[in-house]
């Protein structure tokens, strides 16, 4: 038996919120800077935008995994589950819209690795290229994960809290006369984002391992440490998302696996 498996329910659904409540109001406060505020000049180029749609993404996958995944886990969440339409079109939905918006949460980190990349492949060209690549990644993040979720509109998705009281084995969601099956779906899904993953990594470190030769280089001659700086931040907070979101999606599919083989 597993660890999680000993531990009350509610503690396992609502321990990680001490996190994820404040992760997802940064992540709101962010969006609002970046494209709201009166400083949203200073966040007008491409790698504050393509964090942007990557905030909104993640906050858009938590919540309808939390209301798909999670919350039907929790007998303290029953009541709240019970005001939500258990079949239909809405919990399709919410389902549909996380695995989409989980697949673009990724795609922004690929695409935030490589707009630092391209600051040392393209110099100066860096900012034009990107200019005219922007329309482009909005038409992307919306139809390119379709090409590893569209047999998920086939999914018949039943929201059914669990009771407490109630010893049946009900899944959060069922498969009905599906081309695919839900999990040869997840396991394309999980490809793209394996995929997705080793290019950030492959860009990261070529990005790190030029960002270390040139700060020596400007410390040394005391010269444009600045910008330097500036780059180096930038690096280390496009990493660090990234591997909060790739351990975060680990612990998650392991969670699942866990509970599919109770």
């Amino acid at each position: 038996m597993k660890i999680l498996h000993l531990l009350d329910p509610d503690f396992v659904v609502f321990g990680p919120y001490m996190y994820m409540i404040p992760t997802v109001f940064l992540y709101i406060l962010l969006i609002y800077l970046i494209l709201f505020s009166e400083h949203r000049k200073k966040f007008s180029y491409a790698f504050y935008k393509i964090f942007a749609l990557k905030a909104g993404a993640s906050i858009i996958c938590v919540v309808t995994f939390e209301i798909c995944f999670r919350l039907p886990d929790a007998p303290a969440a029953a009541s709240f589950m019970r005001l939500l339409p258990p079949t239909g079109v809405f919990p399709k939905s919410l389902f549909v819209i996380c695995y989409h918006n989980g697949t673009v949460m990724f795609m922004m980190e690929g695409f935030m690795s490589f707009n630092r990349a391209t600051t040392i492949l393209l110099s100066t060209r860096h900012n034009g290229f990107w200019a005219r690549a922007m329309p482009w990644i909005y038409v992307v993040s919306a139809v390119f994960p379709l090409t590893f979720t569209w047999s998920l509109f086939f999914v018949n998705v039943t929201l059914f809290p669990d009771d407490i009281n109630d010893d049946t084995d009900d899944r959060s969601f069922k498969m009905e006369d599906a081309p695919v099956s839900q999990d040869t779906a997840t396991f394309y899904i999980l490809i793209a984002l394996a995929l997705l993953s080793l290019w950030n990594i492959v860009w990261n470190l070529y990005t790190l391992s030029y960002l270390v030769r040139r700060a020596l280089r400007a410390f040394r001659a005391s010269s444009n440490t600045a910008k330097v700086v500036c780059d180096t931040r930038q690096f280390i907070f496009s990493f660090l998302t990234f591997l909060i979101e790739l351990f975060t999606i680990i612990v998650t599919v392991s969670s699942l696996n866990d509970n599919n083989k109770v």
